[in-house]
């Protein structure tokens, strides 16, 4: 028995650029299968091909191997070459960009330090060209921060095959603008604890003006929590502050240049009173008294301090 050969029709997938001639078949339709018989065309059955792999429409594309599927299938032969076009539209490219990182300086400025294509076929060579390009924080603040790039350009001989905005999105980091801070912390009663007092908080120079508007920074020392080495007392002991809270409406994008920053106080000793019980007795021209017991009033809690007596 002979096969019943059949004509075709086939729809080509419309794809993005990607450096190859492959193409792929959407749909196909084979005429003239008879009434009741369980067969149809199979488009993953084929191999198509584009003629070039560049970017076009209306491009030749060649089909074989396309076969039928079904019960029914092997009385079938459909046509071993089948010619008809399809489309390759250009591939988008996307840029991966590198922006520097720095210090707070009051500006939405960034610096844009490379550029590398995304989305290049195997084997093609593409560059990023940065000369037009510029970087531009979505905040001025200290913080993780995104970058907008814009004035990007793509080159190579492939380009033909590819499109590309000549915009991209980046990160990086508007670090704290670093400040010079001196403090001076206060002698304080021992109290039982680390706790250093701040009297004053002086913040010299590196606050940013731009035209006659200085940003709002202050160092509070009432906002300070500093700590003596130790909770003991003496003099001249060390004072260390870390970290500087700083206020002001613009307070957040600063910070101490070094930490801790530290200065010298005292602890001087606690004054305790002693509450006495003394025992009564029968004249006897003396003034002897005899003590029957001792607590001292406001010793700091969990110290072990005892009256002698």
């Amino acid at each position: 028995m002979l096969f019943r050969s059949l004509p075709v029709t086939v729809v080509v997938a419309t794809r993005s650029y990607n450096g190859t001639t492959v193409a792929t078949l959407s749909s196909c339709t084979a005429t003239g299968v008879l009434s009741g018989d369980d067969a149809s065309c199979d488009p993953a059955s084929a191999t198509a091909s584009f003629d070039t792999k560049e970017v076009g429409t209306g491009k030749p594309v060649t089909v074989i191997g396309l076969g039928m599927q079904g019960l029914d299938a092997g009385s079938y032969r459909l046509p071993a070459s089948i010619p008809t076009t399809g489309t390759i539209n250009a591939k988008t490219l996307t840029a991966s960009v590198l922006i520097q990182s720095r210090a707070y300086n009051g500006t939405y400025a960034a610096t844009l330090l490379g550029c590398n294509p995304s989305g290049v076929a195997a084997g093609e060579v593409i560059i990023c060209i940065t000369a037009n390009a510029t970087a531009t924080f979505d905040d001025k603040t200290a913080g993780a921060r995104t970058a907008i790039v814009s004035g990007l350009e793509m080159a190579g001989d492939a380009m033909v095959n590819y499109t590309f905005s000549g915009s991209a999105i980046g990160t990086a980091t508007i670090l704290k603008r670093a400040l010079d801070i001196t403090i001076v912390a206060g002698d304080r009663v021992y109290d039982g604890t680390t706790a250093a007092p701040i009297t004053s908080c002086v913040i010299t120079g590196g606050i940013i003006t731009i035209g006659d508007v200085t940003d709002d920074v202050i160092c509070n020392p009432a906002a300070q929590a500093a700590t003596f080495a130790t909770k003991d007392v003496g003099t001249g002991k060390t004072v260390s502050l870390s970290p500087v809270v700083l206020g002001g409406a613009d307070g957040a994008n600063y910070g101490a240049r070094t930490l801790p920053v530290t200065a010298t106080a005292s602890i001087t000793k606690r004054t305790v009173t002693a509450a006495v019980a003394v025992a009564g007795k029968t004249y006897d021209a003396t003034r002897t008294a005899t003590i029957l017991g001792c607590s001292l009033v406001d010793p700091v809690g969990g110290d072990l301090v005892y009256c002698a007596y």
